[in-house]
């Protein structure tokens, strides 16, 4: 089974909610709070790989849905700068339009580029874990002749 975020351990509703109230962004200590629990039970909780794991998907979730949605503006930030380019006279406010749209396929550029670069990352990631294991696999195997 190949490594991954996915923990195999069931967390509990209040680690659930600590894991949303950090990958929203909270610290901490204010993510206890949220939950009400004490701010050392929190560092263990964010100490502990299961959690880790969860709040890592958690955000790899949000920012799934940020390319989502920037994917599906992109074909009217396209239309924007079309309709601004074959304007004669160019409209009131098309500056504001063009940059609005230039912005938001930059920020489309740079969802679909951060990625792929994870995804590459975590195939490399993956690669190497399994190189590890069959080195120190074959590392046992040597010493129990």
């Amino acid at each position: 089974m190949a490594p991954n975020d996915r923990s195999e351990t069931v967390l509990n509703r209040r680690q659930r909610a600590f894991v949303a109230a950090m990958a929203g962004g909270k610290c901490q200590a204010d993510a206890g709070r949220a939950v009400g629990i004490a701010e050392r039970t929190a560092i263990r909780w964010a100490a502990d790989p299961a959690v880790q794991g969860a709040i890592r998907e958690a955000q790899r979730d949000a920012l799934d849905g940020i390319a989502r949605r920037l994917a599906a503006g992109s074909d009217r930030a396209l239309d924007v700068l079309e309709e601004v380019m074959q304007a004669s006279p160019v409209p009131p406010g098309a500056g504001t339009r063009i940059r609005a749209a230039v912005a938001w396929l930059e920020q489309r550029w740079k969802a679909t580029e951060f990625q792929t670069i994870e995804a590459r990352l975590s195939a490399l990631e993956e690669v190497i874990g399994e190189q590890h294991r069959e080195t120190t696999g074959a590392a046992r195997g040597v010493g129990s002749g």
